[in-house]
């Protein structure tokens, strides 16, 4: 436990004060569909800053850890999530043109192209890969508060997922957008100032800029991964859906890349600074250990602001789109008044189920290579349906649900035997392709 001061205490409650009136002022008045999807006229500045703060959350932490782990190498993670952010510009903008004024959920895209099956299997694995980083945030942004408060891990969970439905319940997706634009920018402030702080008293190994240290397979399994998540990641699909126009939607992800990677670079030289001072920390907590040791007194309540705008960004969205996509795939026939209240009540269920998970499994890196290799069995069919939009619902069908099957065994595996490593995404991607060849083939007896 970390002893904050008045300022500090002083700094915290502003800022959780501050979110939640924001988030009320902008949500009154809101009709069902600004509830639902901000009425689809999200501009450049709230694409951008829901985006970045969505992805934000806890790579935090876990990508301050692999700093500790592999040095600068770990940039080979944002640097394919930059591109892969690039790459899907055309195909986002094709996602606008056909479906922006009808579609809610990735799965709706799927049911209306290639069948019901196709559609529900999309629908079950994106709630899991949904629910699945919203328990990584709720572990990161549980240990933060457990480490500066004391309190234990189960309470600190409750609390921060009390605070995120009080104002998601209220204003839902537009709630969401417009806290995430106050989060982001103060973010990227607050990490520039202790970047600038911790660079002026440390210097940084030169073996630690080295961004091969982790290995030709780790550093090609970083890459692919980042760029193979922005096609699997449901929320960014919710933006596509949200934006005002194409060009808006363009211009807001464009903006997006090139903030994203200043982050990067910004929180790259924060971890490196405080793996030098600080070199033989346990990495899970490292950002938040070095914030606690080597910012002076006055910043400790800045730091704590940064972590809970960061994993509040993350947790909120989550939450919606898991809740979003339960309802908008099964219950079509809902109205939009009745879309809403159900959203809310799945809302809170999910908040337990994720609250649930994040105090059973507690280890954030492992949980990040579980569940981000779960993302490419997405993400494979998607650039398929992109490549070739004729592929058959069957081969779509088989291929999510054997590819699941699969790396659920290979997790198994990992989990009883060598342990997690970034090589796991290489596999995933290859159970991926193997599994929709044999889905193509499926499709073609069933013919």
């Amino acid at each position: 436990m970390v002893s904050l001061t008045g300022i500090d205490i002083a700094f915290i409650i502003v800022y959780l004060v501050a979110v939640i009136a924001i988030a009320s002022w902008r949500s009154k008045n809101a009709q069902d569909e600004d509830f639902l999807i901000a009425n689809r006229k999200m501009g450049v500045l709230g694409a951008l800053s829901s985006i970045n703060a969505t992805k934000t959350g806890s790579i935090l932490l876990i990508y301050v850890a692999l700093l500790y782990l592999y040095g600068f190498s770990a940039i080979w993670y944002f640097l394919g999530v930059a591109a892969g952010y690039l790459i899907f510009i055309p195909f986002g903008m094709k996602l606008h043109r056909n479906h922006a004024g009808s579609h809610y959920t990735m799965a709706e895209y799927f049911f209306h192209g290639y069948g019901k099956s196709a559609g529900y299997c999309t629908s079950l694995l994106n709630i899991f890969l949904v629910v699945a980083f919203l328990v990584l945030n709720l572990i990161a942004s549980s240990k933060v508060v457990s480490f500066f408060t004391g309190i234990s891990f189960e309470l600190s969970t409750v609390i921060v997922l009390g605070v995120v439905l009080a104002y998601l319940l209220i204003g839902g997706f537009k709630a969401v957008v417009t806290t995430d634009i106050l989060q982001y920018f103060a973010i990227i402030f607050v990490l520039v100032v202790f970047a600038i702080f911790l660079l002026g008293n440390t210097t940084i190994p030169a073996a630690d800029w080295n961004l091969t240290k982790a290995g030709i397979a780790n550093v090609v399994g970083f890459f692919l991964l980042g760029i193979l998540l922005p096609f699997a990641d449901p929320s960014l699909w919710q933006r596509v859906y949200a934006s005002k126009t194409e060009k808006t939607l363009k211009q807001g992800i464009f903006y997006s890349v090139i903030i994203y990677v200043i982050f990067a670079f910004v929180l790259s030289l924060i971890g490196l600074a405080i793996k030098a001072s600080l070199p033989a920390i346990d990495p899970d907590i490292a950002l938040v250990q070095g914030f606690a040791t080597l910012l002076p007194a006055g910043l400790m309540g800045l730091s704590i602001v940064v972590f809970f705008a960061a994993f509040m960004s993350s947790i909120d969205t989550y939450v919606f789109t898991a809740a979003s996509s339960f309802v908008h795939d099964f219950f079509k026939n809902d109205s939009k008044r009745q879309a809403v209240k159900r959203i809310q009540i799945a809302a809170i269920g999910i908040t337990i189920i994720g609250g649930l998970v994040a105090i059973l499994i507690k280890d954030l890196v492992l949980g990040a290579y579980i569940f981000a290799s779960f993302g490419v069995l997405m993400a494979i069919p998607i650039l398929l349906t992109w490549m070739r939009p004729s592929v058959k619902g069957v081969t779509i069908s088989v291929g999510i649900v054997l590819s699941t099957v699969l790396l659920c065994v290979l997790t198994a595996y990992y989990a009883l035997g060598p342990g997690f490593e970034a090589t796991i995404v290489l596999k995933a991607i290859g159970i991926s392709l193997v599994s929709l060849v044999i889905g193509g083939v499926a499709s073609t007896v069933t013919r």
